[in-house]
């Protein structure tokens, strides 16, 4: 027997949440829902089809008359009918069951959408989160990094006002410094990108 693939969420509860929230959150997986639901109804009435159509009727009417010339007196009257029909199609040609063919398939076809959306959703969510996890062990790096460039440029700064230590060496201290902030500044948009998605 084959083992179950292992997925991050398994050892992160806080992804395996957001996984489970999505799953009831994502404005991609609302609006399938409602087409799966359209679809439903659109499965119902072409069901329909085969089931009799009841057809009620009805007539109501007053009526009065007046002999005034002859002495008759008046004549009223109250009239009601009511009809009822019943009505069932024996050979549609095949439109019914088309319909209904047509039907199913627009159903199952929401029913894969959903599917596919919903794994690209969880796609999207793990490799993002996974992002998030390097992208913050990076920034604990990066600012070790922006913490040993400060400290050379201050001891380059040192060198430099003793006159051991010439302006090339000082530049390249300066652009460590400006290319540790620089690749700090890039980490923390692509975090703030993840988190804004996450919203």
């Amino acid at each position: 027997r084959a083992a179950a693939p292992a997925y991050p969420e398994d050892g992160l509860p806080e992804l395996a949440r957001l996984l489970d929230e999505a799953r009831e959150k994502s404005p991609a997986l609302v609006g399938q829902a409602l087409a799966q639901q359209e679809a439903t109804a659109r499965l119902d009435t072409a069901r329909s089809g085969y089931y009799p159509t009841l057809d009620l009727y009805s007539n109501l009417g007053y009526r009065k008359n007046f002999y005034r010339e002859s002495g008759i007196e008046d004549d009223d009257s109250f009239g009601a009918s009511f009809n009822a029909t019943l009505r069932r199609p024996l050979y549609h040609w095949g439109a019914i069951e088309a319909r209904i063919r047509q039907a199913r398939l627009d159903f199952a076809n929401e029913e894969l959408q959903r599917v596919h959306l919903l794994r690209a959703i969880k796609r999207g969510l793990r490799a993002d989160y996974l992002a998030l996890l390097v992208n913050r062990a990076e920034l604990g790096q990066l600012a070790l990094r922006r913490q040993a460039a400060e400290d050379a440029l201050a001891r380059t700064a040192s060198d430099r006002a003793a006159g051991t230590l010439g302006e090339t060496e000082a530049a390249q201290a300066r652009l460590a410094l400006e290319q540790s902030l620089i690749d700090i500044e890039a980490v923390e948009a692509g975090q703030a990108r993840i988190l804004a998605a996450y919203k």
